[in-house]
């Protein structure tokens, strides 16, 4: 099912999907032409939660690519190159996620999550690897603290599926 928003400038289609990802556009509605659908949009954004998230990953594409697409979806997102620089972060300020590459010159994502979890342990640390032997070390980086993991490359959509579990496992 699509629903069509009519804004002062365009008209925005939302199909089925997007609305229970609660991506939403609110921007510009033109208050004389607001509907039933317009209202539920509108309390949809409201219900959406902005997220404090670091990403901490040694290639800057990936770290630009995180920070192009989170910052889209409402999110605040800051990020570092290496690991002891994403330590002081967060040694520094809260975060509700932090995207830790597993692989990074010095300081390896294994201990980097170790050390997050002492300063800020209700802060979700998301894993990222692209090595295949990754899959045999899940459980054992769930043991000690990862939330979750994501293999690279990946979809945004299993991302926006992390993320929504990190914000029910808050409520």
């Amino acid at each position: 099912m699509e629903t069509k928003y009519n804004t002062t400038d365009k008209t925005v289609k939302i199909d089925k999907k997007q609305r229970e990802n609660n991506i939403t556009f609110s921007r510009g509605l033109d208050s004389n032409k607001k509907d039933s659908n317009t209202n539920h949009l509108m309390k949809e954004t409201k219900k959406k939660k902005s997220l404090n998230i670091l990403t901490i990953d040694d290639e800057e594409c990936i770290r630009m690519m995180f920070t192009r697409y989170l910052s889209s979806q409402g999110h605040a997102i800051k990020q570092e190159n290496n690991g002891e620089l994403g330590i002081e972060r967060v040694k520094q300020e809260y975060f509700d996620i932090v995207l830790l590459d597993r692989s990074m010159p010095g300081m390896t994502g294994d201990a980097v999550l170790e050390e997050i979890k002492k300063i800020s342990p209700n802060t979700k640390v998301i894993m990222i690897s692209g090595n295949m032997a990754f899959d045999n070390d899940i459980e054992e980086l769930k043991q000690k603290g990862a939330f979750e993991y994501l293999k690279k490359p990946f979809e945004f959509d299993r991302l926006d599926e992390v993320i929504k579990r990190v914000i029910d496992s808050e409520n």
